[in-house]
This record gives C-alpha cells, sequence and structure tokens, in this order.
C-alpha cells in the first residue's frame, strides 16, 4: 500500500467509524493504527468531537459533491484504477471526507499521522496564513486620552467626575453614581474595534453593545435629557436596558434607529451594498432620508428607497457574535468582505469571479487558510496570500 492509499484508507475508516461503525476486524486495525502514535490518538479523539465535525461538515452541503470529490482526488493522487474502485465507497463521505484531508493539510499532520514511507505527504494549502482575529479595541475618552484595551490590565481603568470606567475580560463598562446622574452633563467617549477584532461594551445605563471588527461607537460617559443617543460606524449588535421614559437612539451613518428596550443588530459598512437593521426582540422604529417604518422580530430592514422589509434566519445575521461565519446560501462576494474585515486582508480579483453561494458554519477562530481552502474545494475559485493581500483567481475561465 503506497503512502496515498494509506491516507485514503485511514481516512475512510475513521469516517467509517463515526457515522456507522466498524466491522470487528476493521475496528482491530484502527486500534492498531491509534496505538502506533500518540499523534493518532489525539486526532482520532479531536474528530470524535461533534462540534470539531459536523458543524464544518456542513459547509460543504452546498459544494457539488463530483466537483469536491475532484478536486480532493488532485490533493490526494489516486491512480485512475483505484478511482473507480474507491469512488463508490467514497462519495457518501465526500464531505467529510474534505474536512479531514483539510485539517490534515492545514494542520501539517499527513506527515505525523499517516506517513509509513521514507517521503512523507505533506502539502500545504497555501504557502502564507494569517490568524483568526482577537478581542481587541481602543478606548477614546472626553480628554482625548487613549486606552488600548486588550493590553489594559482587568479592574478600573479611569475615575472622573462620577463616572468609572472598568475592564473585564472583554467589555469595557460604565458606571455612574446615582447622584451624579441626575446633575452631570454628558461627556462622549468613543470606542473603536480595528480590523481583526471585536468587543463589548456595557453603556451607563446597562445596555450592552457587541462591536464586530472595523466598527466604532461614540456614547457620552451618562445619558442625560429624554433620550440616549449613540453613533454607530460599522456593525453593532445592541441589547438596550429598558426605560420607557428615555428612548434609545442609534444613529448609523443615515440611518437612525429608536428603541425603548430591545435586541437588535446594524450593519452599515461602508464597502455593504445597502445599511441592514435586523430586530431579535421587542420593536424598533427605522428612520431612513425622511422616510420610517417599524419592524417586528425576525425581520431585516434594508435602508434604501421605500424601506424595504424582508423575514430572515436571525442566527445568520448575529453569528459573528457568537464567534461564527454563518452563511445561507451567502454569495462569495459577500463572504470575501467579512474575511476582510475579521483577518484584517486586502482582497484582489483576477477579473470577475464567479457566481458562487456557500451555506454552513465556520469558527472564527479558524485560520485564513483553512477557510479559503474550503472554498477552494468548489473547484471554481482559488486564493493565493501574499503580504496580508489575499488574490482571488476564477479557474472557470
Amino acid at each position: 500500500m503506497n503512502d496515498h492509499q494509506y491516507i485514503q484508507y485511514y481516512t475512510q475508516l475513521i469516517l467509517k467509524s463515526l457515522k456507522e461503525g466498524l466491522t470487528i476486524a476493521e475496528h482491530e486495525q484502527l486500534e492498531e493504527w491509534l496505538a502506533q502514535s500518540e499523534e493518532n490518538r489525539v486526532y482520532y479523539e479531536q474528530l470524535q468531537q461533534e462540534e470539531h465535525l459536523e458543524a464544518e461538515m456542513e459547509f460543504f452541503s452546498s459544494i457539488d459533491s463530483d466537483r469536491a470529490f475532484d478536486r480532493l482526488k488532485q490533493q490526494l493522487h489516486p491512480s485512475e484504477e483505484e478511482d473507480k474502485v474507491q469512488r463508490v465507497w467514497w462519495k457518501p463521505y465526500v464531505a467529510a471526507a474534505a474536512i479531514l484531508a483539510i485539517l490534515l493539510l492545514s494542520w501539517g499532520m499527513f506527515g505525523n499521522l499517516l506517513s509509513i514511507s521514507e517521503n512523507p505527504v505533506h502539502k500545504p494549502l497555501l504557502s502564507e496564513d494569517i490568524a483568526p482575529g482577537t478581542d481587541k479595541a481602543i478606548l477614546v475618552l472626553p480628554d482625548g486620552e487613549q486606552i488600548v484595551l486588550d493590553a489594559a490590565h482587568e479592574g478600573t481603568l479611569k475615575e472622573d467626575d462620577g463616572v468609572t470606567v472598568a475592564k473585564k475580560v472583554n467589555q469595557v463598562i460604565f458606571n455612574v453614581q446615582k447622584d451624579f446622574a441626575a446633575t452631570g452633563g454628558a461627556k462622549m467617549n468613543r470606542v473603536f474595534v480595528p480590523k481583526g477584532g471585536k468587543y463589548q461594551v456595557v453603556l451607563a445605563d446597562g445596555t450592552k453593545v457587541w462591536l464586530n471588527s472595523a466598527s466604532s461607537l461614540e456614547f457620552p460617559s451618562n445619558f442625560t435629557g429624554t433620550s440616549r443617543r449613540v453613533s454607530l460606524k460599522g456593525e453593532g449588535y445592541f441589547e438596550v436596558a429598558h426605560n420607557p421614559d428615555n428612548p434609545f437612539i442609534v444613529q448609523a451613518e443615515d440611518t437612525e434607529v429608536k428603541v425603548l428596550g430591545t435586541h437588535f443588530n446594524i450593519n452599515t459598512y461602508d464597502n455593504e451594498p445597502v445599511g441592514k437593521t435586523t430586530l431579535l426582540e421587542g420593536s424598533v422604529q427605522v428612520a431612513y432620508i425622511g422616510q420610517q417604518k417599524i419592524i417586528s422580530p425576525g425581520e431585516q430592514l434594508l435602508s434604501a428607497d421605500g424601506l424595504p422589509v424582508k423575514t430572515i434566519d436571525t442566527r445568520q445575521v448575529v453569528a459573528w457574535k457568537e464567534g461564527l461565519f454563518m452563511f445561507k446560501s451567502t454569495g462569495l462576494d459577500d463572504i470575501l468582505r467579512q474575511l476582510e474585515r475579521w483577518y484584517a486582508i486586502k482582497v484582489a480579483k483576477d477579473g470577475e469571479i464567479p457566481d458562487k453561494h456557500f451555506s454552513g458554519t465556520i469558527s472564527m477562530d479558524t485560520h485564513l487558510s483553512k477557510v479559503l481552502g474550503m472554498l477552494e474545494l468548489s473547484g471554481a475559485i482559488e486564493f493565493e496570500i501574499k503580504n496580508g493581500t489575499v488574490y482571488v483567481k476564477n479557474t472557470t475561465k
């Protein structure tokens, strides 16, 4: 058995053990392989974790199985005769086999886990890689002082005029003394999250805000008057503290969202075709260039002429808050914009990219090369990472 047959055989054996069980002979073979090295056992245990495999397997539900198989075959190089025999066995497992190949290639584990000759197989997906984003942000205080939050210590960061600013894990928290809240004036703060970052802000009224990459929030140290007003650029998810006497107003470019207490997401990135307001809970009134409309939970309003509203899977919209990319027939252009922000990269396209759509869920903790490798299995595109830029090539031309 050569290296490639060996790789295929144990990939298939692992998949079969996870999906439908093994015969006694197969089980003995797998146990013998697991006993050969600690790396083999660690790898198998990782695959047994349900969330580690199934979430990524779902990603391939939108990829044509024949094309995915052909792409996988090119990476493993089986002979034409072997392909005729093996393809029938593989096809039910194409998606999962593709996952395994991607994991092995991107982790550089062919040599460690599956090699039995002097020339172990080791083929990285891309020559360069980029790590995923992290929790990071910069806080600009009313006096102009800047605090790099990801580098700051936990606990109190600043006390001034009855306002305490503190850091707790990946949150910056504003607290105001009650007696000051009745008389103090508003001083404006700004939290800026760069590309490749996310962060949480807890405002003085208890409202929680999650900021996505390349986003910023401007807000007062303390809310006074008859309304609570903040300004957003980019994307933010809000859980607004209920206060019927003081409506909460978000100004996001030309879109204004007014609420009393609710959960909603606003996306107004400059490089997105249109601004979007998505309601998860409660009720909001959205105004845009002289138009206004009230939306209900599960609806998304577009900041465009006529304020079109559609029903949407809100889990997809706020998946970023939970550390996930969630695609549902999502176009490649849209996906690349998300990757551009989270991995702090630039995307350069070689001509027109194919009209491909993908569905599935991927952890945002995944390295960029692995995400791009999954997209490449569609058979229509290839990527190259070079000096922080991802070059996209249409292979269908």
